[in-house]
């Protein structure tokens, strides 16, 4: 058969990085290392995100979650959490699409890096994830393409359900972490937008 196209390639590319950033989780190991990852990976990555096809950049978009939890706090506020609302605005709706059906492994995302190596700067993390997270959430909700607000609405249950602590950690309820209150009461405004169509049943559908 035909050899694999250059955007094939960047495809592959963009999964394969990745695989190797999420070694690094949820506990740095001898290879793979968040400094190896803000480094070697992260770079690569970023140069994708911009590439001119569509399909490139949305395998970049699907990989963002796990590079976020492999590496640093200062990767994920100066450049990965830019870079996906960057995305978030992409003129090609699957882009757009795909920055909304990830917001639930990038909220979980930073809650591993918040567990992991970030631990010390776990208030910083909670706050970045309710300032950037849900904002892109609302906007993708009021899309002006359909099919980005459906798979919007599609994972707002689990994206919400996110922001709430399953359990204690280590030793500590949600209502210590102070932060995680304030993400929760975040979400108020993302169930606000649902209100008009609460009797149709959009959400989900």
């Amino acid at each position: 058969g035909d050899p694999p196209s250059p955007e094939d390639l960047k495809t592959v590319s963009s999964n394969l990085l990745a695989e190797i950033a999420s070694l690094s989780t949820p506990q740095p190991s001898a290879s793979v290392t968040p400094r190896m990852v803000s480094s070697l990976i992260l770079p690569p990555l970023l140069a994708l995100i911009s590439d001119p096809h569509f399909r490139v950049r949305r395998a970049a978009v699907q990989a963002l979650p796990r590079v976020l939890a492999g590496g640093t706090v200062d990767d994920a506020s100066s450049y990965i959490l830019p870079a996906l609302t960057s995305l978030s605005t992409d003129d090609m709706y699957r882009v757009r699409k795909a920055v909304g059906e990830c917001l639930v492994d990038m909220s979980r995302a930073v809650m591993l890096l918040g567990d992991g190596p970030g631990r010390s700067q776990r208030g910083r993390l909670l706050e970045l994830r309710r300032e950037q997270l849900i904002p892109l959430c609302t906007q993708l909700l009021d899309d002006a393409n359909k099919f980005v607000r459906h798979a919007m609405q599609q994972f707002l249950g689990p994206f919400l359900a996110s922001f709430y602590p399953l359990g204690p950690r280590d030793g500590r309820s949600g209502a210590e972490d102070g932060n995680e209150d304030d993400d929760a009461a975040g979400t108020v405004g993302v169930m606000r937008l649902l209100e008009p169509n609460a009797a149709g049943g959009v959400v989900g559908g």
